[in-house]
């Protein structure tokens, strides 16, 4: 009798564990969220590491419970954000085709910011979007490519504000491009920022190696590699001769078996070089023009990557997993509810251990010559049934063993 417990305990365990299977094997990566004191809305910070494994939109991230089920959680930059003033930029052109929606606003005198607030009505749809920006309302240089729009469900009212976060900048006029893919637009209805809310971005550094070369067409070429597709979001130049300069640069990024420039601006003497970009590469090319001088002394270059984080609601004891590397997972549309004000306070910081490969994870055949999830929903349904009836057979026998 004690062996047949044992084996009944086994195929239940062995059921348990197809369900876990199942529910991550389409994930190649994973990363253990650290446990938590209690039960309460928890800020969790997406590792450079994982972000180079996920979509460059991050529509593949996932947060996977102890009962094999995914939670819902919310990018913090889509939050709504009261109790500040607003302040509205003019809107200087708002372009719509069948496909996209161009919108162009003027910086006025807010300055040097990192945040943009989208005033939209609520909507259940999602969209993709670029953010550029120019200091003559002509030439566009890129901020920020794939940003997700998500849905978003507000309770007391008709609208929202959503927040686009980007590296520092200082330009005059910003350009949102939303493709809307042949379906109606978003009703954007102002865009601008919150008068006490600007508040200072924060970078983790990436592993960087660096090789500097001078050339005979009187430019520097400086050579980024990194270990991982990382999302680059800013490079420091350290220059340490001349001590008077100014210099045209370009950035280069590395796709498919050629260089395109993503960015370009001016290293100088009498500013920090500090580079804003919107890259995920492995590899990247600074080319600075020297002109008549000679080429700049290139003591060190850094690069990092802006914080990005999610909110999730996590219960003590929980055992949460996040899971990415899915490359035709879609956006996922969960019904968690608006955050208030007063909520955000009260949201407790996380991290989560080191990424590794998912042992769970089954690569998808290139074909498929048949259809066989009828017959694998029949065969759960009769491992559901043989789960029921070996629980309550193991059960009596535990009964019956206790009596004698």
């Amino acid at each position: 009798m004690r062996n047949r417990l044992r084996i009944n305990l086994f195929l239940v365990l062995v059921l348990l564990n197809s369900k876990a299977a199942n529910a991550q094997q389409d994930f190649m990566f994973s990363a253990k969220v650290k446990q938590v004191p209690s039960d309460g809305f928890y800020r969790i910070t997406i590792s450079p590491a994982l972000i180079a494994k996920s979509r460059i939109d991050l529509s593949d991230i996932r947060i996977l419970n102890k009962k094999s089920k995914f939670i819902a959680f919310v990018s913090e930059t889509s939050l709504s954000q009261t109790g500040a003033e607003f302040r509205p930029f003019r809107i200087v052109s708002n372009l719509e085709t069948d496909s996209t929606t161009s919108l162009i606003i003027e910086n006025g005198e807010a300055g040097v910011i990192n945040r943009l607030w989208l005033n939209i009505k609520n909507t259940r749809v999602a969209r993709k979007a670029d953010l550029s920006g120019s200091d003559d309302g002509k030439k566009w240089f890129a901020l920020d490519e794939d940003i997700l729009l998500q849905p978003t469900e507000v309770l007391d009212k008709d609208n929202h504000y959503e927040t686009l976060s980007f590296p520092v900048s200082g330009y005059k006029y910003y350009k949102l491009q939303i493709y809307n893919s042949h379906k109606s637009p978003l009703n954007l209805m102002r865009v601008g920022v919150f008068r006490d809310y600007n508040k200072a971005p924060s970078f983790t550094g990436l592993p960087l190696k660096w090789i500097s070369k001078d050339s005979s067409d009187r430019n520097t070429y400086v050579n980024l590699a990194f270990n991982e597709r990382y999302k680059v979001d800013r490079l420091i130049v350290k220059v340490t001769s001349p001590k008077f300069y100014k210099r045209e640069f370009k950035i280069l990024e590395k796709r498919g078996t050629g260089f395109i420039e993503i960015s370009e601006g001016q290293l100088s003497s009498d500013m920090e070089n500090a580079i804003s970009l919107s890259a995920k590469s492995k590899e990247l090319k600074l080319v600075i023009n020297n002109g008549d001088n000679p080429a700049l002394e290139i003591a060190d270059v850094q690069a990092s990557s802006l914080n990005r984080t999610i909110l999730a609601y996590l219960e003590k004891g929980g055992d949460y997993l996040i899971l990415t590397g899915n490359p035709t997972a879609s956006i996922p549309d969960y019904d968690l509810k608006y955050f208030t004000k007063e909520s955000l306070n009260k949201v407790i910081d996380v991290q989560h251990l080191p990424l590794q490969r998912n042992s769970y994870f089954k690569a998808v055949a290139a074909k498929k010559s048949k259809d066989f999830s009828p017959m694998l929903w029949g065969a759960l349904g009769v491992a559901g049934l043989a789960l029921l009836f070996l629980s309550g057979k193991m059960l009596k026998e535990i009964n019956l063993s206790n009596k004698a």
